[in-house]
């Protein structure tokens, strides 16, 4: 009699720890929403590719796994090698045995069971809208982009699929704001998890660290970051943050509220174009008797071209006196046309327009920011994205020279930042609207060089 000699492969391929299993437990339920917020160290990425492996074996279909960025999921996770077993983490969560193809390139396997489980950067998740998810990660949510979660929000909806967000705290942003959202929402499962609580630390190792995070940071900031990555402290700003501290000053002044648009005021716009990168645009209502700017609104998108951002922008409720534009978009062309960015929004009805010099470096941006920030109301609920990529954007801390990078980290947050750094800058060289608008560059030449909305 002839038996199956191939070996059986159990799922998970992993022991799930005590403090996970809270975690596991309510996924294997069927629960459709997971956040897990747990130290540093703790499993979490692990965790959720072994869950995501066996929920792919339990209902064939498509499965995504998505970090902060493409680049980061790659280098962290698709091409990481364990140092203990000398194995891919991917196929240990996946052993070679169950699958039926890895495509390298896209970082996606295709599993024999008919399912297929992709990595990606929420960097680019306008890209992953033709997929129908039956189940979605999200790894390190403080540092990913909070817009990927509003878009695929719908297609799991649609499909009855889960969500799983798995994080470490960076200050008081949109994973705290979820956090806080979902506390009592019984569809949701939250899990909070710091050292004390899973025990994988020795107390020695745990001076260890601390005294790391000392040597690296500084007394202050270290103490600080060994709170965040520890015990989850949300509490802890941004490192490297350039806004942080003066957003929270405004939401303390009352200042980031509901913000009707006022028709006794005049409307601008902002911009950040890019193409390959998003295009980020804040509605703002200078107030020449107070001295304020109102942000009533806010808009971004990706991958998109002049027309469909000209049709958002004038189906906004707002008539519009001036649209602010970074230099560059009157420079370079756009390969489909030919033409100017600029050019392009003109003849789709977006004008007057005016422009940046083109010649501000990053800290006479933010200078300009922090300006007239102090000056700043933002509407809550509308310009919430908007605030979140403000307080998160930052400088990378390098660990080799002990110093916070020269320029900011270019990720989510860069392009609704830089667009306030454009409106700043022509507010700061009209002193605070006393001058009124000076300069006009019309009719439209176009230029060499290259435009961000090629990035």
């Amino acid at each position: 009699m002839e038996t199956d000699a191939r070996p059986t492969i159990k799922l998970p391929n992993c022991i799930i720890r005590p403090y996970q299993e809270e975690v596991w437990d309510a996924l294997r339920s069927g629960k459709k929403r997971v956040y897990g917020v747990w130290h540093r160290r703790s499993g979490k990425s692990e965790i959720a590719m072994h869950w995501t492996v066996l929920a792919a074996h339990q209902r064939p279909g498509n499965y995504l796994i998505c970090f902060p960025a493409y680049d980061h999921v790659r280098r962290a996770i698709w091409d990481s090698i364990n140092p203990h077993t000398g194995q891919r983490r991917i196929f240990e969560a996946c052993p070679p045995s169950l699958i039926r193809k890895v495509r390298e390139d896209e970082m996606a396997i295709a599993l024999k069971v008919g399912s297929e489980i992709r990595f990606a950067g929420s960097d680019s998740y306008d890209a992953l809208m033709g997929g129908s998810y039956a189940g979605v990660v999200f790894d390190e949510w403080a540092l990913a982009d909070p817009l990927a979660w509003a878009y695929l929000k719908p297609i799991l909806e649609e499909n009855d699929g889960w969500a799983l967000f798995t994080t470490t705290p960076r200050g008081s942003d949109h994973a705290k704001t979820m956090w806080d959202e979902v506390a009592d929402d019984p569809r949701w499962l939250r899990s909070f998890r710091t050292v004390e609580e899973t025990g994988i630390f020795s107390p020695q190792q745990l001076l260890e660290q601390h005294r790391e995070y000392v040597q690296l940071y500084g007394p202050e900031e270290g103490e600080a970051m060994y709170r965040q990555e520890m015990y989850c402290d949300f509490s802890v700003p941004i490192s490297g943050s350039y806004y942080g501290t003066m957003i929270r000053q405004l939401e303390a002044e009352g200042k980031i509220t509901r913000l009707p648009y006022d028709p006794n005021l005049p409307c601008d716009t902002t911009w950040d174009c890019g193409y390959g990168d998003a295009t980020a645009i804040w509605w703002v209502q200078p107030n020449r008797i107070t001295g304020e700017y109102r942000f009533i609104d806010h808009y971004e998108v990706r991958r998109q071209g002049p027309t469909d951002i000209a049709k958002a922008v004038l189906r906004k409720p707002y008539p519009v006196r001036a649209h602010y534009l970074p230099a560059d978009a009157k420079a370079g062309h756009l390969a489909a046309s030919g033409k100017t960015v600029a050019s392009q929004l003109e003849r789709l009805g977006v004008t007057p327009q005016y422009f940046g010099k083109g010649n501000a470096d990053y800290d006479q941006q933010i200078q300009a920011v922090r300006s007239i920030l102090p000056l700043c109301l933002f509407d809550k609920l509308k310009c919430h994205v908007g605030l979140e990529a403000l307080k998160g954007y930052h400088s990378a801390y390098k660990t080799a020279r002990r110093s916070y990078s020269i320029n900011p980290v270019h990720d989510w947050a860069s392009h609704s930042a830089t667009a306030v750094a454009v409106y700043a800058l022509f507010k700061l060289e009209d002193k605070i609207l006393q001058k009124g608008i000076t300069t006009v560059e019309r009719p439209f030449r176009d230029g060499g060089g290259s435009s961000s909305w090629m990035r």
